[in-house]
């Protein structure tokens, strides 16, 4: 099968609508992370394009981080690391002028599931969110509990079980966390705060240990919630609704 012969791009960008880059990013898949793709001329004429389109084309996955030229033994599918992409994520996310209230909506969407996913996880370990927990009840020091949130949030997105709510958590995690703080030091100024911070993420840990999908589900929401509306910012929140 000959592709239609889009024009090579002077500036290396993957174009997801782009057929040739389409077809790479399958042969990229089915070779596999540390394996090597074949000759370009091989893949050229297998694609039925020039290898002038198509070198463009290895390049900017080079760009991106997916393929690794080795001078002398050709090209390699580099194995992707989400935590390498944090940064990359975070200068796109900033040059695009996403907002704290857009990176709060996606990240109370990741937590959501991620809260879904564990509850009916074969293997949980929520001995991290304890230790939180601990921390919000008996810690004295702001900084102390202000990192403890952080951390059960963290470990909330790992203990799904879903490896693709893992990988976009990790690859996130530089932006979302950054929102994260943002709220963190508004809320953290509230006298008293340590028995709703114990309240709220209990419930959490409790419907997924209880493997109760909907109401973790609607214990994540109720956490964003009632903190959006004791600092009185962030968008509106889209309560979930029980999945028939």
């Amino acid at each position: 099968m000959v592709l239609p012969q889009t024009p090579a791009s002077t500036s290396h960008e993957v174009n997801a609508q782009d057929p040739i880059v389409v077809k790479l990013a399958e042969l990229i898949q089915e070779v596999g992370s540390n394996r090597r793709l074949p000759s370009e001329r091989d893949m050229a004429n297998s694609l039925g394009v020039s290898r002038v389109a198509l070198r463009d084309r290895l390049q900017g996955f080079e760009v991106l981080g997916i393929l690794e030229r080795r001078q002398g033994s050709g090209t390699f599918v580099r194995q992707l690391d989400p935590g390498g992409l944090a940064s990359l994520l975070d200068l796109m996310l900033a040059s695009a002028h996403v907002s704290h209230d857009d990176l709060h909506t996606v990240r109370i969407a990741l937590e959501r599931e991620s809260a879904r996913q564990a509850a009916v996880s074969d293997s949980v370990d929520l001995g991290e969110m304890y230790r939180c927990l601990y921390v919000f009840e008996h810690g004295k020091q702001v900084n102390e509990i202000v990192e403890a949130d952080a951390s059960f949030h963290r470990h909330l997105m790992k203990v799904s079980g879903s490896p693709g709510l893992s990988f976009f958590a990790d690859a996130l995690q530089l932006s979302l966390f950054k929102s994260l703080h943002y709220r963190n030091r508004r809320w953290s100024r509230l006298v008293g705060i340590n028995p709703l911070l114990v309240e709220l993420h209990l419930e959490i840990v409790r419907a997924i240990e209880d493997g109760d999908q909907e109401r973790a589900a609607a214990a994540v929401d109720k956490h964003f919630i009632t903190f959006d509306q004791l600092v009185g910012e962030g968008p509106p929140i889209r309560q979930s609704k029980p999945r028939s």
